[in-house]
């Protein structure tokens, strides 16, 4: 069973008086896969506790579904206070859509209601979060690509998995590996569709932001946790060659860094793999990249 707490502190911004003001939050989130040192047992429903509570008559405005929120926020573990991912040395919070599904469900429904100077902790059990899968800080528990489509294996470290533009109804899942024809499509479009990348929609990857210093910081430190997990799960591997061949191709990746754009999974986690959507030299055919090795292979 995993748990999360969420920590949000007060950020106090100066604002021309009249105007709107933003709902901007710091959140400290810590998380545990059930092996507890702690003798005090996490609750088994999302839990709520409210700091230096603002009163309606002086709040302005309070988060409600359909608010945009821009987000700082730092993981540990639950466990043993281990952070485990935190986008603040990134220095890009990621913006979300309050209610809106973007997020893990006890964020959904732990920040309505707040107010600038408020403090919250949240106590997210898994069903409200990465879900029993989850296995932070490396992989949580997002599903990325399936076998059923093209992929190859490039610099013995990352797959490329080749992408269409599909056209499907707004709301439908699209079929792994489906491949429509073009009267399909065209009839789809008549009938007020709109087209998606295959892999992308049936996924679920939820698109996010990095200018080129922000990724360095995120890369240096997936790197790092990567490279652990290497370790752990292949003992015989040579690891300088393999650090290497990371190297090599993460350089490729910073060489065209303005031709990518970037991918979270479900969960909207950036403490995990980042997808990186690029097109082939048509400029039309779209591919996803993704380290081989923080990929878990799950049967079905």
């Amino acid at each position: 069973m995993t748990y999360w707490k969420i920590e949000i502190l007060p950020i106090l911004p100066k604002f021309p008086i009249g105007l709107p003001i933003p709902m901007k939050h710091i959140m400290h989130i810590t998380e545990s896969n059930g092996s507890q040192s702690s003798t005090k047992e996490p609750p088994k429903n999302l839990q709520v506790g409210i700091k230096n509570r603002i009163p309606d008559g002086i709040c302005r405005k309070r988060t409600k579904n359909g608010d945009s929120i821009s987000v700082h926020y730092t993981g540990t573990l639950f466990e043993n206070g281990k952070e485990f991912d935190s986008s603040i040395p990134r220095g890009t919070p990621f913006t979300f859509t309050l209610g809106g599904n973007q997020v893990i469900k006890g964020w959904d429904q732990g920040l309505h209601g707040m107010c600038i100077g408020e403090k919250r902790k949240l106590i997210i059990p898994s069903d409200l979060g990465y879900g029993p899968r989850g296995n932070p800080p490396l992989i949580p528990g997002d599903e990325f690509v399936s076998d059923a489509y093209p992929m190859k294996l490039v610099g013995d470290v990352a797959f490329e998995v080749d992408c269409q533009l599909v056209t499907v109804k707004e709301g439908a899942d699209v079929d792994i590996g489906a491949n429509p024809s073009a009267e399909e499509s065209e009839e789809a479009l008549e009938e007020g569709s709109v087209k998606v990348n295959n892999v992308i929609h049936a996924f679920r990857l939820q698109e996010t932001s990095f200018d080129k210093k922000a990724f360095q910081t995120y890369l240096k430190s997936y790197l790092k946790k990567l490279t652990e997990h290497v370790k752990k799960e292949n003992p015989e591997i040579d690891v300088k060659e393999w650090q290497g061949k990371i190297s090599t191709f993460s350089k490729k990746i910073f060489d065209n860094f303005k031709d990518y754009q970037f991918y979270t999974g479900e969960s909207f986690s950036q403490d995990g793999m980042i997808a990186l959507l690029n097109y082939r030299e048509d400029g039309i055919t779209p591919y996803i990249t993704l380290f081989k090795d923080g990929l878990k292979e799950e049967k079905v």
